[in-house]
């Protein structure tokens, strides 16, 4: 199926959805909830070790089953995603086990800033690369349908309603190969993004990649500079975590590239955080940069348009709970 016509197959579902998430005719009060796709290669899938993750507790994150059990929202717990494989697209059964993540702790972060429940959507696969994403039979077909049954299970049930849809994004080692500039990662992210933005996704919250102890460190350059440009002047990307660098120095990894559990809770809670901060002030976060050993600041132009949102955004939620 081309993507052209997939995206147009979700619209109907998703402007039905945007309806709820806005309070129209919704007369009974509804549990609000923030939906959130975890999507990119392996160390968004998790490799670390659920016994050391941070427990969720009840009433704050949800996950929704997308390919195992789109029925119901099982509560949050590692290893997150651990069965959500689809055969040929967002699926880590021929490579990797789905043991530990970074979820956990991004949610109970996320939560702790925004007081909003999580409904949390797995859909990546260990070592994509941007153009496996973006092929007319790539992951984000696979991707885009999980959002849209969980979309659509929110919409239809009495007990939640939506208030924003998000994604969060770690991926990028896999592109080292690839020999491009940043510009074309930036490029092909941007377009990454706009599909799913006309599938309902608000904002991209990036966690930039890590260090790759086997190559040089040169080489993730293009990369890093990518990600880190495309959220400090693009309007739909905020940075929200850069201390994966940091793993190897922390002893941290597993091999390579893989974060220990420990790593992915580190980078999971700083990641939640940030998010929450923006997403409850409306503000992009700063943040020091131990990459490039200074302070990360957004976009002046591009923070200030984020707070005004923000402001609108609370005037429009007092109107609909008046009513």
């Amino acid at each position: 199926m081309m993507m052209s016509k997939m995206i147009s197959l979700l619209l109907t579902a998703v402007l039905g959805t945007a309806l709820v998430a806005g309070g129209v005719g919704q007369k009974m009060e509804r549990q609000e909830v923030d939906v959130i796709l975890f999507a990119g290669q392996s160390n968004i899938s998790g490799l670390g070790d659920a016994s050391k993750a941070p427990e969720v507790p009840e009433g704050v994150g949800y996950e929704f089953r997308a390919v195992t059990d789109p029925t119901r929202l099982y509560h949050l717990e590692e290893p997150f995603g651990e069965n959500e494989n689809r055969e040929g697209m967002c699926d880590d059964s021929p490579f990797l086990e789905r043991t530990g993540s970074l979820a956990s702790a991004f949610v109970n972060a996320y939560y702790a800033q925004t007081g909003t429940p999580v409904v949390a959507v797995a859909a990546s696969r260990g070592s994509s690369k941007m153009s496996t994403w973006l092929r007319e039979d790539g992951l984000f077909i696979d991707a885009g349908q999980r959002l849209d049954a969980c979309l659509q299970y929110l919409n239809e049930n009495p007990d939640y309603k939506i208030r924003h849809i998000y994604m969060v994004w770690l991926q990028g080692e896999s592109d080292i190969s690839s020999h491009r500039d940043d510009e074309d990662y930036a490029a092909q992210l941007q377009e990454l993004f706009d599909n799913f933005h006309i599938l309902g996704v608000e904002k991209c919250f990036l966690i930039r990649v890590g260090m790759d102890t086997d190559r040089n460190p040169e080489d993730m350059e293009y990369i890093l500079e990518a990600q880190t440009e495309l959220c400090r002047t693009g309007e739909d990307f905020v940075l929200v975590s850069v201390q994966a660098v940091t793993l190897p120095e922390r002893g941290m990894l597993q091999d390579a590239v893989h974060y220990t559990q420990e790593g992915y809770n580190l980078v999971g809670e700083e990641a939640g955080t940030n998010a929450g901060i923006y997403v409850s002030t409306g503000v992009e976060p700063s943040m020091y940069d131990p990459y490039y050993e200074s302070e990360y600041v957004p976009d002046e132009g591009q923070a200030a348009g984020a707070e005004a949102g923000a402001e609108t955004e609370e005037q429009d939620s007092g109107e609909v709970g008046e009513e």
